[in-house]
């Protein structure tokens, strides 16, 4: 048999001891206490009846207000315990203990206070189950009031915080979304502006590409140019600024070929380089082989003029007698090439007397980008010889023995006189005169040395073996001279040493025929 409690305090206490200091109001504090039998089908834990299960007599006197003296009376009347007035269910709190206090929030829960378990012998007998008299159902229908209203105001709990969790669900999913949204936008802009910032080094980057492409376009238009060129080229390019072909075409190439290596051949940027006019020069070395201009705009140049700085600076002359044949590097060279015409002949004693004396042409080459090579060949019947000055003279051809010997012998004669000094100075003096004819310059010349030649130092074991005559020259119809040259040594009687009296000494012998046959008629020591 469970016992059902509903309200709040069943023993008003003090209002010192309950923090109640107010009169207490019976709408909002009541006690209600059902003594449910064990046939009763209300379960424990249940809320009573409403006023509409209630039985229509029991309904109206539950909506039946108070009458004016019992609402007086019940509002003075001091509540006591059930106990006290000496109703049944006083028996009800026996075993509650005196602390016990209900509380006023609690009002419609239902409680359940457990019975005290007793013997068998000792149970009190369950009381019979009373009707309420009318007045009694009146109170009971405000204690159901009382309870709707708390119920109410728990609901209105329940709603205001259900309102107030959804709210604050609300501004938390509020708060969320924008930082949803604001998150959501912030990596859009970023994204847009690094798809901007990619767009504008894409741009940059093709730009630069570009910029590229039109700075090196002249620079890989020259080089598939140059790529194009051998040493054919450039050969080509020398003949055809008019330079005669004095090297030799093929001596060129071959030279060209070495110049224009492209191990060491170097290009570079003119000084004069603009964006609008390219210009490269080619240079091996210190040297400068070329300037190259190139024409055109944007990616489309072209090669438009080459210019070939190399030049020739080699040259060379020379002198020959008139109706010589000359040559540079094989080729024939004709009258333009002459630069001078003129006597040659140089011994002033017989100028007056030469016939039809020869003329010497000077030919000169220059410009050439080799060393030039001449060759002198003399006219029909006649041969050159060629000087230490590196000039040609025209000579006789042929059998010249007749002017080679008797000069090597004059010349033999001649030092061996000189050589010997005092002694045996006549007989010595008349061995060359021998060679001479009288009343020439030569023979007087010769005469008239004596006493000069009586005071030189007498040498002993002379030797004048090593004497050599050239080539006849011719200067004139009626004169030729002959170059000898020799070297003599002797033994000095004072020191007893063999000394070089000449070496290698050169003494031109001058031939003159003045209508009786060539005789010596002059020489000189050149």
């Amino acid at each position: 048999m469970g016992k059902h409690i509903k309200q709040n305090n069943p023993t008003p206490r003090d209002p010192e001891e309950t923090g109640l200091t107010e009169d207490l109001d019976l709408d909002d504090v009541l006690v209600e206490f059902d003594l449910l039998s064990a046939d009763d089908d209300l379960a424990i834990g249940e809320d009573l009846p409403e006023a509409e299960d209630l039985p229509e007599a029991e309904e109206a006197a539950a909506v039946e207000p108070l009458s004016g003296e019992d609402a007086g009376a019940a509002e003075a009347a001091p509540a006591v315990p059930a106990s006290a007035a000496g109703e049944p269910e006083a028996e009800l709190f026996a075993d509650l203990p005196e602390d016990y206090i209900f509380d006023a929030e609690t009002s419609g829960a239902a409680v359940t206070v457990a019975e005290p378990k007793l013997p068998a012998g000792d149970r009190p007998a369950a009381p019979k189950r009373k009707k309420r008299p009318a007045s009694k159902k009146r109170g009971s229908s405000g204690r159901r009031k009382s309870g709707r209203r708390a119920k109410k105001k728990k609901n209105r709990f329940r709603i205001g915080l259900i309102v107030y969790s959804v709210l604050w669900l609300l501004v938390i999913i509020g708060v969320l979304t924008a930082l949803w949204i604001g998150l959501d936008r912030s990596q859009q802009r970023i994204d847009a502006e690094n798809a901007e910032l990619e767009r504008q080094r894409q741009e940059q980057a093709e730009q630069q590409a570009q910029a590229r492409a039109l700075y090196r376009a002249p620079q890989l238009a020259f080089e598939a140019w140059l790529a194009g060129t051998d040493a054919d080229y450039w050969t080509n390019l020398w003949y055809s600024n008019g330079p005669e072909d004095l090297d030799g075409r093929d001596r060129v190439t071959q030279y060209i070929a070495g110049l224009f290596d492209p191990d060491t051949v170097k290009a570079f940027k003119s000084l004069d380089y603009t964006a609008q006019a390219p210009v490269y020069v080619l240079k091996n070395g210190d040297d400068t082989l070329a300037r190259v201009t190139l024409s055109g705009s944007d990616l489309d140049w072209s090669v438009s003029d080459v210019q070939l700085l190399i030049s020739g600076e080699k040259s060379a002359s020379v002198r020959v007698a008139s109706g010589s044949r000359v040559c540079c590097n094989g080729r024939e060279l004709g009258s333009e090439f002459i630069v001078d015409s003129s006597s040659y002949f140089s011994y002033d004693p017989l100028r007056d007397e030469l016939v039809n004396p020869v003329t010497w042409d000077t030919y000169e080459v220059s410009g050439l980008l080799l060393e030039p090579t001449l060759t002198v060949d003399g006219p029909e019947g006649r041969s050159v010889t060629e000087t230490a000055e590196g000039d040609f003279l025209l000579c006789l051809e042929g059998d010249t023995k007749a002017y080679t010997k008797k000069s090597v012998d004059f010349i033999k004669a001649y030092v061996y006189y000189c050589m010997s000094g005092g002694n045996n100075v006549w007989g010595n003096l008349y061995n060359a005169l021998a060679y001479l004819t009288p009343n020439t310059r030569a023979y007087k010349t010769l005469f008239d040395s004596e006493a000069g030649v009586y005071w030189n130092t007498a040498y002993y074991n002379i030797d004048t073996s090593n004497t050599t005559a050239g080539g006849v020259v011719i200067w004139a119809d009626n004169c030729y001279s002959v170059d000898v040259t020799y070297s003599a040594t002797g033994t000095n009687p004072f020191s007893g040493k063999t000394e070089d009296y000449a070496k290698d000494a050169v003494m031109r012998i001058y031939f003159l025929n003045s209508g009786n046959g060539f005789y010596i008629s002059d020489f000189e020591i050149i």
